[in-house]
């Protein structure tokens, strides 16, 4: 499985400086997951995927703080499409 982070960093940015956003993304994930698309925010190029959302709809946390946590041990478990391709083995990937 891959993730994308720059769609997941959307996701965690647009809830840091949305509030509401931020209540919604932690009172019902799956409909702020689906509205993710009509973000003002949202760079056109940045899409997120429906095995992006399930994963994030997946995560556990009642804080922005806990959801976030959830975000890194995910993206800790899987690798990026763009880390699949450009990081030689043993590099660190930064980002």
């Amino acid at each position: 499985m891959s993730l994308n982070i720059e769609a997941v960093q959307l996701v965690v940015g647009a809830a840091i400086i949305d509030q509401r956003f931020c209540d919604q993304l932690l009172r019902d994930r799956e409909r702020a997951l689906r509205a993710v698309e009509r973000l003002p925010v949202r760079p056109r190029h940045v899409r997120l995927s429906a095995a992006d959302r399930r994963a994030l709809e997946a995560i556990r946390g009642q804080s922005l703080v806990e959801f976030a946590r959830g975000v890194e041990r995910l993206r800790r478990t899987v690798q990026s499409p763009a880390a699949q391709h450009t990081a030689p083995p043993g590099d660190a990937i930064v980002g």
